[in-house]
């Protein structure tokens, strides 16, 4: 990616510079599992496991498969001690063999890989060989020659000390009072969390058939579950917020038509209707002079008694 952001660098503009954003973000820590050891767990040895044996089961048996679930950038591991062996060369050793600190750096450098040896070609099948030759003990670092004095090989063992060592790490991290090694997946950008925090779950219910005896990998922060009680809560607002909607209008709605069938009006509309007809006749001609509206106010009022019977008027 990196060349080819450099070729089209060349087909740019002038003045216009390019450079590798983030592949994750802030916001991206979408799972996190701890690593521990049951009560009572041994090492086929007999002993406790120690931070760094749960360190070293994270960064080689578990870090590696999580790296292959699609949408995750990248595993983070907090906690335990990374598992180094060290070599201390000693200066008088190195001189009375006619050695140096570069001798000894370049034996271990190359005596230590994976070395492929090409393959076998048999009825029809290729069988690949290949030559590990990692060192993982500190015995195994010690016989590594450096090179040979008047015959006999000379081994880091001769003119070094090897030992276990640690790293210098900048943080810890401890569950219910005791060490364990927490792990963070970073998210890809673009990605839907939620997704691909559900196939970090899964894939790490496969993984957990793998670990040694007594090792658990369980999580402690699933983004998955966020997001559904996140969805939930919506839900639930949403559904309550339409009853009380339905509640409140629906009653309203069957009182307002049951007013116009028993004749019921508004008060105000009521009290001018009462106070009789000729002035809302009146009312409704604004453009009639007031002068005439009263004359034919005081018509209606005396064809009116005209109509009354005999017995009404007196």
């Amino acid at each position: 990616m990196n060349e080819r952001l450099q070729q089209a660098k060349d087909q740019l503009p002038a003045r216009i510079e390019t450079a590798m954003g983030p592949i994750s973000t802030g916001l991206g820590e979408i799972y996190n599992y701890v690593v521990d050891a049951k009560p009572g767990a041994k090492k086929p040895d007999g002993s406790d496991y120690s931070p760094a044996d749960l360190r070293t089961i994270q960064d080689w048996i578990i870090t590696p498969q999580l790296r292959t679930v699609p949408g995750v950038v990248e595993v983070n591991t907090i906690g335990g001690y990374e598992r180094q062996l060290h070599v201390l060369p000693n200066p008088a050793r190195l001189m009375a063999y006619g050695l140096t600190f570069r001798d000894v750096m370049t034996a271990l450098a190359t005596n230590n890989a994976n070395v492929g040896a090409g393959y076998i070609e048999r009825n029809g099948e290729q069988y690949l060989v290949r030559t590990p030759g990692q060192a993982l003990t500190a015995e195994d670092v010690g016989g590594i020659v450096v090179n040979s004095h008047a015959g006999t090989p000379v081994r880091v063992s001769d003119v070094a000390e090897v030992k276990d060592g640690r790293e210098l790490r900048n943080g810890a991290a401890t569950l219910n009072g005791h060490e364990v090694v927490l792990g963070t997946t970073m998210l890809l950008i673009g990605e839907n969390s939620r997704t691909v925090a559900e196939r970090v779950a899964k894939k790490l219910d496969e993984i957990q058939k793998s670990l040694p005896e007594g090792i658990e990998a369980r999580s402690v922060y699933d983004r998955s579950t966020l997001v559904e009680a996140t969805i939930t809560t919506v839900e639930k607002n949403l559904v309550e917020g339409a009853l009380f909607v339905i509640a409140v209008l629906f009653p309203a709605a069957r009182q307002h038509p049951r007013r116009h069938r028993h004749g019921l009006r508004d008060p105000a509309l009521h009290a001018l209707h009462h106070h009789g007809h000729g002035r809302e006749q009146s009312l409704g001609e604004p453009d009639e002079p007031r002068g005439d509206r009263l004359r034919h106010h005081h018509r209606r009022r005396r064809d009116h008694r005209r109509e009354l019977p005999e017995a009404a008027r007196a």
